[in-house]
Protein backbone atom coordinates (compact mmCIF):
# COMPACT_ATOMS: atom_id res chain seq x y z
CA UNK A 1 0.00 0.00 0.00
CA UNK A 2 1.51 3.58 -0.86
CA UNK A 3 2.37 5.95 2.00
CA UNK A 4 -0.83 8.65 0.75
CA UNK A 5 -3.32 5.63 1.26
CA UNK A 6 -1.73 4.40 4.88
CA UNK A 7 -1.45 7.52 6.12
CA UNK A 8 -5.24 8.30 5.38
CA UNK A 9 -5.96 5.07 6.57
CA UNK A 10 -4.23 5.47 10.10
CA UNK A 11 -5.86 9.27 9.82
CA UNK A 12 -9.42 8.39 9.10
CA UNK A 13 -9.05 5.75 12.27
CA UNK A 14 -7.76 9.06 14.28
CA UNK A 15 -11.12 10.76 13.34
CA UNK A 16 -13.17 7.98 14.08
CA UNK A 17 -11.91 7.71 17.49
CA UNK A 18 -11.97 11.16 17.57
CA UNK A 19 -15.90 11.41 16.76
CA UNK A 20 -17.90 11.52 19.95
CA UNK A 21 -21.57 11.69 18.34
CA UNK A 22 -22.85 8.03 17.78
CA UNK A 23 -24.93 8.95 14.45
CA UNK A 24 -21.75 9.95 12.85
CA UNK A 25 -19.72 7.26 14.34
CA UNK A 26 -22.04 4.93 12.54
CA UNK A 27 -21.94 7.00 9.21
CA UNK A 28 -17.98 6.53 8.96
CA UNK A 29 -18.61 3.17 9.81
CA UNK A 30 -21.05 2.00 7.31
CA UNK A 31 -21.93 5.05 4.82
CA UNK A 32 -19.64 4.92 1.90
CA UNK A 33 -20.55 8.05 0.47
CA UNK A 34 -19.59 9.52 4.39
CA UNK A 35 -16.68 7.25 4.12
CA UNK A 36 -15.15 8.48 0.79
CA UNK A 37 -15.77 12.08 1.43
CA UNK A 38 -14.04 11.86 4.85
CA UNK A 39 -11.14 10.12 3.31
CA UNK A 40 -10.63 13.03 0.54
CA UNK A 41 -10.98 15.63 3.13
CA UNK A 42 -7.87 13.74 4.86
CA UNK A 43 -6.00 13.90 1.87
CA UNK A 44 -6.23 18.30 2.12
CA UNK A 45 -4.87 17.49 5.97
CA UNK A 46 -2.21 15.64 4.23
CA UNK A 47 -1.40 17.77 1.56
CA UNK A 48 -1.03 20.42 4.20
CA UNK A 49 0.92 18.91 6.80
CA UNK A 50 -1.90 19.28 9.35
CA UNK A 51 -1.94 16.99 12.11
CA UNK A 52 -5.11 15.04 12.73
CA UNK A 53 -4.13 14.54 16.14
CA UNK A 54 -7.29 15.48 18.23
CA UNK A 55 -10.09 16.17 15.48
CA UNK A 56 -12.87 14.68 15.02
CA UNK A 57 -15.90 15.09 12.71
CA UNK A 58 -18.73 17.22 14.73
CA UNK A 59 -21.69 17.25 12.20
CA UNK A 60 -22.59 16.93 9.00
CA UNK A 61 -24.87 20.12 8.10
CA UNK A 62 -26.02 19.35 4.89
CA UNK A 63 -24.91 17.27 2.09
CA UNK A 64 -21.70 18.29 0.64
CA UNK A 65 -20.39 20.34 3.96
CA UNK A 66 -18.43 18.54 6.53
CA UNK A 67 -17.57 20.19 9.82
CA UNK A 68 -14.58 19.29 12.28
CA UNK A 69 -13.45 19.99 15.89
CA UNK A 70 -10.41 19.61 17.14
CA UNK A 71 -11.51 18.32 20.97
CA UNK A 72 -8.42 19.41 22.77
CA UNK A 73 -8.36 23.32 21.32
CA UNK A 74 -11.87 24.31 20.20
CA UNK A 75 -10.83 24.74 16.84
CA UNK A 76 -13.36 24.02 14.47
CA UNK A 77 -12.46 23.70 10.53
CA UNK A 78 -14.76 23.00 8.15
CA UNK A 79 -15.14 21.21 4.12
CA UNK A 80 -17.68 21.89 1.43
CA UNK A 81 -17.71 20.55 -2.34
CA UNK A 82 -20.68 22.60 -3.78
CA UNK A 83 -18.18 25.95 -3.80
CA UNK A 84 -16.45 24.11 -6.56
CA UNK A 85 -17.02 23.01 -10.14
CA UNK A 86 -15.07 19.80 -9.41
CA UNK A 87 -17.38 18.86 -6.14
CA UNK A 88 -14.03 18.73 -4.79
CA UNK A 89 -14.00 19.93 -1.25
CA UNK A 90 -12.75 22.95 -0.12
CA UNK A 91 -11.44 24.45 3.54
CA UNK A 92 -13.77 27.08 4.71
CA UNK A 93 -14.96 29.58 7.33
CA UNK A 94 -17.74 31.18 8.73
CA UNK A 95 -17.41 35.18 8.02
CA UNK A 96 -18.32 37.75 11.03
CA UNK A 97 -21.63 38.50 8.85
CA UNK A 98 -22.43 34.29 9.39
CA UNK A 99 -21.44 33.23 5.56
CA UNK A 100 -19.56 30.59 4.46
CA UNK A 101 -15.99 31.54 2.47
CA UNK A 102 -13.51 29.23 1.29
CA UNK A 103 -9.92 29.68 2.70
CA UNK A 104 -7.00 28.98 0.44
CA UNK A 105 -5.68 26.73 3.21
CA UNK A 106 -6.84 24.67 5.80
CA UNK A 107 -4.58 27.16 8.40
CA UNK A 108 -6.22 30.10 7.01
CA UNK A 109 -9.82 28.45 7.36
CA UNK A 110 -9.20 27.61 11.39
CA UNK A 111 -7.39 31.01 11.74
CA UNK A 112 -10.71 32.68 9.77
CA UNK A 113 -13.31 30.57 11.87
CA UNK A 114 -11.42 31.47 15.23
CA UNK A 115 -11.32 35.01 14.55
CA UNK A 116 -14.83 35.27 13.79
CA UNK A 117 -16.28 33.24 17.05
CA UNK A 118 -18.47 35.59 18.83
CA UNK A 119 -17.20 33.68 22.23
Amino acid sequence: MNSDAERVRKNFEIVCGNTINIYLKDLLANNPKVIGDVKEILNSFNRECVSVLNWGLFEIPLEGNYRFLNWKTGEHLAFANYFSEEKSFLPMYVDEHSNEQVASTLKEAIEMEYKNDPK
